[in-house]
């Protein structure tokens, strides 16, 4: 059993935002990646079936739903794997934590009420002091 005592304290919004700014340029990298992936996809259905629509007719629609695909992936899966973090709030050392201070690692269900309900019992700290207490 560990002595350990690891302290909080709740993050300011200044660098929430700017953690969202990172993440949201991270999700339309991906939505753009996954857009140029369907059309290779449509390239080769084209081949296969002559569908007779052109790809570029499709892009806008493609490209917000790859948007929200990304969304979905990103602020669900990645904090749920990561001891809830994205990749913004990892590099200002930002974490997702319940209001009891206990990890949301795998707690995919409590990410997408975070996603949609912006708070679902959880906060965004930052890790102040993690040195033991009492020795």
């Amino acid at each position: 059993m560990s002595t350990e005592r690891i302290k909080f304290e709740t993050s300011p919004i200044g660098p929430r935002l700017i953690a969202l700014i990172i993440d949201l340029v991270v999700v339309v990298i991906l939505a753009v990646i996954f857009t140029f992936l369907g059309q290779i996809d449509w390239f080769v259905i084209e081949q296969l079936f002559d569908p007779g629509v052109e790809y570029i007719e499709v892009v806008p629609i493609v490209f917000v739903l790859m948007i929200i695909f990304s969304l979905l992936v990103y602020f669900i899966f990645v904090p749920g794997l990561t001891d809830g973090q994205t990749l913004g709030k990892l590099i200002l050392g930002l974490h997702v934590v319940y209001d009891d201070n206990s990890s949301t690692k795998r707690k995919f269900g409590t990410h997408t009420k975070r996603l949609f309900f912006m708070r679902g019992g959880t906060k965004v700290v930052k890790v102040v002091d993690v040195r033991p207490e009492g020795l």
